[in-house]
């Protein structure tokens, strides 16, 4: 496999409780280097599920998970940890921002955390956030920010390291439409410039149009999307 290439192998996933809540079913599935991939379903269908299993942020009940030619399923949290920092970025729709912070902190913390001097991530930093229209915003904290303001620090945030592997959910949703359609652009430059591999969990029709491929979730299980790019009757096993 290609060094971002990920690969789900029969992956389920169940939630303990008072009553078990079985959130991913036999989930097999090829994502290759260089596509924007669009996952499409009902709420509760299981999609941050997936999405968090890919990152390692959570592990499989069953199943196994490779990133390239690493079986990340078998990695212990210090090398999660690290193949996170080095390969993969995030954008997580509560946005998880740093509250002490500036938006330019916020940004360049993962360069810094991965050995760039401070300088030049700052600069990196404020680059960034000027192309998503935050450069007079660099110096607020996210208190000071709109719903719509943090998503975009986020998605500064996941883009400055240029990822292998960009994991987001609903990095649309608190946008309006002229800058959504931008972060839609920087998320599918990503992979057509560098060959990054994207996933993306949206219901916004301009993702869903411009992707490589869709992926349709129910009930914790892959199915086959149909023209319309919703998901089908036929569940199976997907390579992208």
């Amino acid at each position: 496999m290609s060094a971002c290439t990920l690969r789900f192998e029969g992956v389920g996933k169940v939630y303990a409780g008072a009553v078990s809540c079985r959130a991913l079913h036999d989930v097999s599935l090829e994502v290759g280097c260089g596509t924007f991939n669009v996952i499409q379903g009902p709420s509760g269908s299981g999609k941050t599920t997936l999405l968090a299993i890919a990152g390692g942020l959570e592990r499989p009940t069953t199943g196994r998970v490779w990133l390239s030619e690493r079986e990340i399923t078998l990695l212990p949290a210090r090398q999660l940890l690290e193949l996170r920092r080095a390969e993969l970025a995030f954008v997580f729709q509560d946005f998880k921002l740093i509250d002490i912070l500036t938006a330019e902190e916020n940004v360049a913390l993962p360069l810094e955390l991965r050995g760039v001097r401070a300088r030049s991530a700052r600069e990196r930093s404020r680059a960034m956030l000027d192309r998503l229209g935050l450069g007079c915003r660099i110096s607020r904290r996210p208190r000071e920010l709109s719903g719509g303001e943090k998503q975009r620090v986020a998605i500064a945030r996941a883009l400055v390291t240029e990822p292998r592997l960009i994991l987001a959910d609903e990095p649309t949703a608190n946008l309006d439409w002229e800058t959504g359609s931008e972060v839609v652009e920087l998320l599918r430059g990503a992979t057509r410039e560098r060959g990054a591999t994207a996933i993306v969990v949206s219901h916004d029709s301009r993702l869903a149009l411009l992707a490589d491929h869709q992926i349709g979730i129910v009930d914790g299980a892959l199915h086959r999307n149909g023209s319309n790019g919703l998901p089908g009757d036929s569940p199976g096993r997907m390579k992208t």
